[in-house]
């Protein structure tokens, strides 16, 4: 039988390891790794350091899964929350968000040592004024990064120079108050979670240098019935279809407000997509955790990985039917709280 690691981080000084096994009585087995300072893990070879001296970590992970601290380079800020390693180049991106910034490192050969001579230069995101930038994720858009920013109301638009550093090029601008936060990309168009209106909206990208925004689609994240100031949309994830299906579905956390405590715990919702960018919510699925800050799924769409950055602990679910509702399969409480995850792309014999 085949089984998965995946690392779990969290705001604490340790890095967990979660070994699950599918089956007709799916197994989640807990064991630390080594001590790092870590808040987000971005992918299975880095880490941030959260906090006012922001760090980016890089490590390499063994064959039982143990990670081996290489190397820790300044993020140029505060409070690094999100970290992006780019699919076409040897790079990883690392945003700031309690100073507004962030920077582009170059990788060495290796994938695991980081260039720091000559260092990259450090990206400032203006906001308007008496607003403040708190940049939170990455994502690349065809030859551009895009970044959401939750302070400033904009999607920042980076693009490469002849010196083949970042720069800001354009912006597009969100409704104000809405604070984007995390985004995905699908059929080119670009679906984007406001985690201070608790929304999911579709929109077409305008070319470069345009910064009125395309909306095609926006809706509440939050479960029907509920006051939705009580609640702060988080994560996004757009899995592949499974088992045949041709539907796209749209799985987006929320999370309760400080002072807020419904028994069923933080909800997922579940919107089914077209591919003009419309979509409508169908299903809803409490998982009680606390403050579901992150999740994501395995690289096949089957497995989802949750936990509560606040209370609860892990939990696994399965997609069943065609695909739109979550099984809870697997849980631990060994793991009191996490806030991100990797699946490890290595699978391993559970026979071994």
């Amino acid at each position: 039988m085949v089984g998965f690691t995946i690392l779990a981080g969290a705001y604490s000084s340790v890095i967990s390891a979660l070994r699950f096994i599918p089956g007709p009585t799916p197994v989640c087995r807990h064991g630390h790794l080594s001590m790092t300072r870590l808040s987000d893990i971005g992918f299975e070879q880095s880490a941030t350091n959260e906090l006012t001296d922001g760090l980016l970590l890089t490590f390499t992970v063994g064959s039982e899964g143990e990670l081996d601290l290489i190397q820790e380079v300044t993020s140029g800020g505060n409070g690094p929350a999100n970290l992006l390693a780019l699919s076409r180049s040897d790079e990883v991106a690392i945003l700031n968000y309690g100073s507004g910034n962030g920077m582009v490192y170059s990788l060495e050969p290796d994938l695991v040592h980081v260039v720091t001579n000559p260092p990259p230069p450090l990206i400032t995101f203006n906001p308007a004024p008496n607003l403040i930038s708190h940049p939170h994720e990455a994502l690349e858009v065809g030859d551009q990064l895009f970044v959401t920013d939750l302070g400033a109301d904009k999607i920042w638009r980076l693009n490469k120079t002849p010196s083949q550093t970042w720069e800001i090029s354009s912006f597009i601008q969100q409704v104000n108050g809405t604070g984007p936060r995390h985004m995905a990309l699908k059929n080119d168009i670009l679906f984007v979670v406001d985690e201070t209106a608790s929304l999911l909206t579709s929109q077409r990208i305008p070319p470069n240098g345009v910064t009125s925004p395309q909306f095609i689609e926006h809706l509440l994240t939050t479960p029907a019935g509920v006051n939705s100031t009580d609640y702060t949309a988080a994560e996004i994830q757009i899995p592949p279809p499974i088992d045949g299906s041709s539907q796209m579905f749209i799985f987006v956390s929320n999370r309760q407000i400080a002072g807020v405590e419904d028994v069923r715990g933080d909800p997922i919702a579940v919107f089914l997509a077209h591919d003009d960018g419309s979509f409508k919510l169908i299903n809803e699925v409490f998982t009680g955790l606390n403050n579901l800050r992150g999740f994501i799924f395995d690289p096949s769409g089957r497995y989802l990985v949750a936990g509560g950055n606040i209370a609860g602990g892990i939990k696994i679910y399965e997609r069943v039917g065609d695909g739109s509702r979550l099984v809870e399969v697997a849980a631990t409480t060994q793991v009191p709280t996490a806030s991100s995850f990797v699946w490890l792309p290595k699978q391993y014999d559970t026979r071994s």
